[in-house]
């Protein structure tokens, strides 16, 4: 056998392995797609079944969250006016910089609007979540001091606040729906990027987020600027790199609150102020509006 034969007949050696390597291949990222989407399915259908099942008073199912998202702005207002009291009462400007750690962080979030804001959403959603008794470990440092105020506040001014009537929350209705509702989205965007494209990816939220009312995704919010609900906002951004959609937080990368309307009647933080910086990348690199009313 000449020497070019012996070549030619390694090289059909080699391409015949090579075709049943990428067949192989194919075969286990094909099963794996199938695996992935039966499990997907599976969560969508339970998350569908979560909604259905709640009962707030006389509502039922999706219209619950219209009756979540009213009794969040009676929280709110409540704990922004007991707020304003404890920052009143607490004379940091009498004091300097750094002499007295709780009153800096008094004077960090006095002076800085959306700052305070945010608290406020934070520490509102914990008494509408877990109830009036609603308490922060001490171990949270100056947050814990701020919510003990608080509660002191909302407890010794009837009067100008009205009864607090939070009664013990709504993690019983609220807390297994967002547990498998993030669980289903982390699932999503943990699978291997090589198997399932972002692109992919986004249709899969997609699915998700087209199942949730203007007033679920509006929930959703307040409840990613929670302490419970931080992880959804959680990023893996890195100065050293581009920052883009696969590291930007959950709430960012799906888009989940799209369909949310009347943005600027929203209480506290302002979603375009919370995500100016992955409003301007979906704008510039990506073409899309993050919101599908933009502006309102």
């Amino acid at each position: 056998m000449g020497p070019f034969v012996a070549i030619a007949a390694a090289g059909l050696t080699f391409l015949a392995f090579w075709v049943q390597y990428r067949a192989n291949e194919q075969l286990r990222e094909d099963i794996t797609v199938e695996r992935f989407e039966s499990k997907f399915y599976k969560m969508l259908d339970i998350h569908i079944q979560n909604v259905q099942k709640m009962e707030v008073g006389p509502k039922k199912g999706v219209a619950v969250f219209e009756e979540f998202v009213s009794l969040y702005h009676k929280v709110y207002k409540k704990v922004s006016l007991a707020a304003d009291l404890v920052i009143k009462n607490s004379d940091y400007i009498a004091y300097r910089p750094g002499e007295i750690g709780y009153l800096d962080f008094i004077r960090e979030y006095a002076t800085d609007e959306k700052k305070l804001h945010e608290l406020i959403n934070k520490l509102a959603y914990g008494y509408f979540f877990y109830g009036y008794n609603y308490k922060i470990p001490k171990n949270k440092g100056c947050i814990s001091v701020f919510n003990d105020k608080i509660y002191d506040e909302l407890d010794a001014n009837l009067d100008l606040l009205g009864r607090p009537w939070f009664g013990s929350g709504y993690n019983n209705t609220l807390g297994h729906y967002y547990r498998h509702l993030y669980h289903t989205i982390s699932y999503i965007a943990k699978m291997d990027s090589g198997i399932i494209s972002e692109e992919q990816k986004y249709e899969y939220a997609k699915m998700i987020r087209g199942q949730m009312s203007d007033e679920e995704q509006l929930l959703l919010y307040y409840n990613s600027l929670s302490i419970p609900g931080q992880n959804w906002n959680k990023n893996n951004k890195d100065e050293r790199r581009q920052y883009v959609r696969e590291n930007m937080g959950y709430i960012a990368r799906f888009r989940m609150i799209k369909n949310i309307s009347n943005i600027n009647m929203i209480c506290g933080l302002n979603p375009n102020d919370k995500y100016a910086e992955e409003i301007g990348i979906w704008a510039r690199k990506y073409e899309c509006d993050f919101f599908e009313q933009e502006g309102r």
